[in-house]
């Protein structure tokens, strides 16, 4: 199954390819999607709910995804084991991490990133924190598997069988160090002012940016949800470790942004502010969502990770105590 993760990480990799280059000034490049959203300093209510943007390679890697998995869901009822292999619950998950990918990249909210921090970090949650629990709690393997074009799935399948680093690599992309690692670090790098500016200013550097959060997303949660049949490789208790570890640089992040008194970022501190928002006002809502939007769905991820693992505490007592007795 392996073989397989890698190869939907590639499949994500494929829906952000075409990229494309703007302007390095602040106010070109926000203004690069042409929309008044991103041209006025106070766009009216109905003009922000309809800066909708089409953007192909998004939209045609959302389409096809959602027909490898329609034609997963077609199959498997066709064989028969649709009920045993997927439930109701997990088509609506499945169905909602696309439409969080298509709400980070195509509502008004990738329009107005362009000139609120605010907005672009509701993005980024979006595709950390959102998007990637959704699509893997909507039990993506057993529906892709059969849903897949033959030659790309035997392929993947001969690749992980015959070819040691190819093993490696799927092995490595699902590591719980690697991945927190990958994760984290990611999110911080991307937050650097050099970093952040660069994205605003290059579409092709945005582009990236999106991917890299996509793709760090899915390899974290991964390892919280254990989308693949069979026993789970990381335990409860050391994946509610994992979670709260990830909280503490979200959280500092967060902070950092609520309490700076001037702005971080060079490029919206040179933009005309909108709605008469400050500079430092943006940073605070942008930080408080980071913060609260953040480590909110991180503890609703420990949850019931922690009641399993008390659950499994009270089995192995039981069993301890039944052993006793027995002797």
């Amino acid at each position: 199954m392996d073989s397989l993760s890698s190869g939907w990480l590639i499949a994500v990799a494929i829906q952000f390819t075409g990229l494309r280059y703007t302007g390095s000034e602040p106010h070109a490049a926000a203004c690069r999607s042409g929309k008044d959203v991103a041209m006025s300093s106070d766009p009216s209510l109905t003009t922000v709910l309809a800066a909708w943007s089409f953007d192909p390679n998004v939209v045609l890697g959302v389409v096809l995804t959602a027909l490898i998995y329609l034609a997963g869901l077609r199959e498997l009822s066709r064989r028969g084991r649709l009920r045993r292999s997927v439930a109701p619950r997990h088509v609506l998950l499945f169905t909602l991490g696309l439409l969080s990918i298509v709400l980070a990249l195509e509502s008004p909210i990738d329009a107005l990133s362009s000139r609120l921090l605010t907005a672009h970090m509701a993005q980024h949650m979006l595709l950390l924190f959102l998007a990637p629990p959704f699509l893997l709690l909507g039990k993506p393997i057993p529906v892709l598997v059969v849903g897949a074009p033959r030659p790309i799935v035997r392929w993947l399948a001969r690749g992980h069988a015959r070819r040691g680093w190819f093993r490696g690599l799927t092995h490595l992309l699902t590591n719980p160090y690697v991945a927190w690692l990958a994760f984290i670090g990611n999110m911080l790098v991307w937050h650097l002012p050099a970093c952040y500016d660069a994205a605003l200013r290059n579409d092709s550097v945005h582009y990236l940016e999106h991917l890299c959060f996509l793709v760090t997303g899915i390899m974290f949660w991964w390892v919280i949800v254990q989308p693949y049949p069979g026993r789970p490789r990381v335990a409860y208790g050391w994946r509610v470790l994992y979670i709260l570890a990830a909280m503490v640089p979200g959280t500092a992040l967060g902070m950092l942004f609520i309490f700076a008194g001037t702005a971080i970022y060079p490029f919206y501190a040179a933009l005309p502010r909108m709605w008469d928002m400050s500079v430092v006002t943006d940073q605070s809502f942008a930080g408080t969502i980071m913060m609260v939007a953040g480590d909110f769905i991180l503890i609703c991820a420990a949850i019931p990770l922690f009641a399993g693992m008390m659950e499994r505490l009270e089995e192995m007592e039981l069993a301890r105590f039944a052993r006793s007795q027995q002797e």
